[in-house]
């Protein structure tokens, strides 16, 4: 876990096997939430992971305790192990998932409908070169349409902008 306190914002690894299962997931974002709000983080952004499902509960998590939370479903389809990208179709749905869950999610939100959610979905690109440019395009395409917002990691490190000059 990696923390940027000034602005709210939780990296939960997305390479990690114990966040792509039930049981990490819900450990590390319950206590993961719980500390935010301890230290009176009002709006937090949470990256998770590439997997829908732990991504959807962590919405879950942040409703059922009442914070306004940004969460991110990541994205990406080249450039990382075959083994954690998925392909264009799935990315998509996924994503038009999350979206879907966040904008009517499963419990019961203590406010007014036509007042701003209290989570809402963020299109996460993992990192540039590790999407296709159709994936960028229809990424764009869904944030366009169901206006939400679109983050990604950028020059994390002296590595990731070298291997950005090579990528095509």
């Amino acid at each position: 876990l990696s923390w940027d306190l000034m602005v709210g914002n939780l990296h939960l690894s997305d390479g990690s096997k114990l966040l792509r299962s039930w049981a990490g997931a819900t450990g590390e974002w319950w206590s993961s939430t719980e500390s935010e709000l301890w230290m009176g983080t009002t709006i937090a952004v949470y990256f998770a992971t590439l997997d829908l499902d732990p991504t959807k509960f962590l919405v879950d998590i942040a409703l059922h305790r009442g914070q306004h939370a940004l969460v991110e479903h990541v994205c990406k389809d080249q450039n990382f192990p075959d083994n954690y990208c998925h392909s264009l179709t799935q990315n998509l749905n996924n994503t038009r998932a999350l979206i879907d869950y966040s904008w009517h999610p499963p419990i019961q939100q203590p406010w007014e409908v036509h007042l701003l959610p209290l989570v809402l979905p963020l299109i996460t690109l993992r990192f540039i070169p590790t999407c296709s440019p159709l994936l960028l395009q229809e990424l764009a395409e869904v944030a366009r349409k169901y206006d939400c917002h679109i983050t990604s990691h950028i020059s994390e490190s002296i590595d990731k902008v070298e291997f950005s000059q090579h990528v095509d």
